[in-house]
C-alpha cells in the first residue's frame, strides 16, 4: 500500500461534499469525511483520485487541482503520510454511496455548516475556511486558478 493519500474536496458553488464513516471502520469511525483513498503503487494522484471517487459515489471528476497537503498521522507512522486534498469543481454522473461498507451516508452541506459536523480530520475546518473565505474574496461559483494559488 502507498504512503500517499488523496481526497476530493467536491464543490457545488457553497457546498462540499461528505460521507459519514461507517462506525465499524478502523480510521475515523463514525465522522464526515472527504471521499478517496491509497495511491496504488501504479497510480499517479490524478488517477487515484479519479478511481477513488468513481469508486466510492459514482462520480468522476473532470475539473480539479491540487488545493492543499495535510498529515494523515493516524494512518500508522509515527511521520503519517501525506494526504493530498484535490478540489473538484465540475464532474460528471450524480453522487450515490457506491460502497456501503465505506460510508453511512453521504451528503452536501453549506461550507459553513460543515464546521459545525464531526470531521475526519483536524485540518479539514482550515481549509473550508479558506475556500469559503476565497468564495466571498471573488463571489463566484468557480474561481480561477490564480485566485486559488494565492489562497492555498
Amino acid at each position: 500500500m502507498s504512503t500517499i493519500t488523496v481526497a476530493a474536496l467536491i464543490l457545488k458553488g457553497g457546498e462540499v461534499f461528505l460521507g459519514k464513516r461507517r462506525p465499524n471502520r478502523k480510521m475515523w469511525p463514525g465522522v464526515w469525511d472527504l471521499i478517496g483513498g491509497h495511491c496504488e503503487r501504479e497510480e499517479t494522484p490524478e488517477e487515484t483520485l479519479v478511481s477513488e471517487v468513481n469508486d466510492e459515489i459514482g462520480v468522476t471528476p473532470i475539473n480539479f487541482t491540487q488545493f492543499a497537503t495535510v498529515n494523515d498521522s493516524i494512518v500508522g507512522s509515527p511521520s503519517g503520510y501525506p494526504c493530498l486534498v484535490f478540489l473538484v469543481t465540475e464532474w460528471t454522473g450524480t453522487p450515490r454511496n457506491m460502497q456501503l461498507h465505506e460510508h453511512s451516508e453521504i451528503s452536501w452541506f453549506p461550507i459553513t455548516d460543515s464546521l459545525n459536523v464531526d470531521l475526519a480530520h483536524p485540518d479539514y475546518p482550515t481549509i473550508f475556511r479558506t475556500i469559503a473565505f476565497c468564495r466571498s474574496m471573488i463571489g463566484s461559483k468557480h474561481f480561477p486558478q490564480s485566485v486559488l494559488d494565492g489562497c492555498g
